[in-house]
């Protein structure tokens, strides 16, 4: 099967399926749970305002992550496109 193909048979899964790994990501984004803990307990009347600060962030990287997918597959298809052309 071509990745054509699969895609459409949905046997590639979508990114937000896909699991991150990484040490450094677990090790930041744990973090980042504890941090919001912390500052939740250090400031609870401003509960509402820091939910509001975290959806905003939230927007941003969702956002930035389309961007940077869209990129990616705009210079693969342009890698694409070169290696297509004859060599001299």
């Amino acid at each position: 099967m071509n990745i054509l193909e699969e895609m459409y048979y949905g046997n590639i899964p979508h990114f937000w399926e896909h699991s991150i790994t990484d040490s450094e990501y677990r090790k930041w984004a744990s973090k980042s749970v504890e941090l919001d803990k912390e500052l939740r307990a250090a400031f609870p009347e401003a509960e509402e305002l820091i939910d509001k600060h975290e959806r905003a962030r939230n927007e941003v990287t969702e956002i930035m992550s389309y961007q940077q997918f869209v990129y990616g597959f705009r210079v693969g298809a342009q890698l694409m496109a070169e290696m297509m052309k004859k060599v001299d």
